[in-house]
Parts: C-alpha cells; structure tokens; sequence
C-alpha cells in the first residue's frame, strides 16, 4: 500500500514539477517575443514629423501624414501652418542629427526647399505649400487619403 501510494505521489509531484517549468517557460518565451515586437516598433520610427498646411486645401496635411506615418515617421502634430501664403512645400529641420533622414524624405517627395531652424520642438516640419500638385511624389501620397 505504501508504494502505491508513493507513486501516486511521485506522478502528482512530477506533474506539478512539469506544469510549473511548462509555465515559467512560456512567460519567459512570450516576454522575448514582446521585448522583439518593441524593438521593431522602435526601429519603425524614423523622425518626430509635424505637418503644417501652408496651401489652404482642406486635408492635405492629413494626406501628407498618412503618407508619413505609414513610412514609418512619428508625426505628431497635423495643423494649419501661420499663413496659407506658401507657394513651395518646405522641409525645416529642426533636429541635425535627423538632417539625412529629412534629406531623404525630401527626395522622396522630391522636395527641393530645406532650411535648417534649430527652434522647433519635432526633428522636422514639412509644410504643404501650392505646389503640392507639381510634385512628382503627389500621385502617390493622395493614395493615402483616409476615408475616415
């Protein structure tokens, strides 16, 4: 009876002993997979972009910013620019160590007026000026119109 009874034990035991490490492995497991997850999410994020509407046209600074964000930049601010006067989109790059990253979105947007003003609070400002039409890069970014 009592080596019944130990082994009715030892399999209890063992199986307390297996649930117990099937646990602590698959928590262990999941937090690498999430810690991963971070980690792309992270290298997603380019720059802090603001966008400013300097045309007038209503939306057009969403549009550009559903453009961005999909191409992995943060843009945090969506606003009317001061004047709606702006013949020509404008990068201002407010952050120099994003100065190449601000080069290659201007290239990709094929935006040929950058200047550097160091007093912004993003990493760059975009501004949608009344050439946004002419630019080679508008017959892709109006794809991104959001519906919503």
């Amino acid at each position: 009876m009592k080596r019944i009874l130990l082994y009715i034990l030892s399999i209890i035991v063992t199986t307390v002993v297996v649930l117990y490490l099937k646990f602590i492995f698959n928590n262990s497991s999941s937090s690498e997979v999430l810690s991963s997850t971070n980690m792309q999410i992270n290298q997603i994020i380019k720059a802090e972009v603001e966008v400013l509407n300097g045309c007038g046209d209503a939306g057009i600074a969403s549009l550009y910013s559903n453009y961005l964000i999909e191409e992995g930049f943060d843009v945090l601010e969506i606003k009317n620019a001061k004047n709606f006067d702006y013949l020509n989109t404008n990068i201002i790059i407010h952050n120099k160590d994003k100065i190449n990253i601000a080069k290659n979105i201007a290239k990709k947007l094929n935006i040929n007026h950058i200047r550097i003003n160091e007093n912004g609070i993003w990493d760059f400002s975009i501004i949608i000026g009344k050439d946004y039409r002419k630019l080679d890069s508008f017959n892709i970014v109006k794809q991104y119109y959001s519906p919503f």
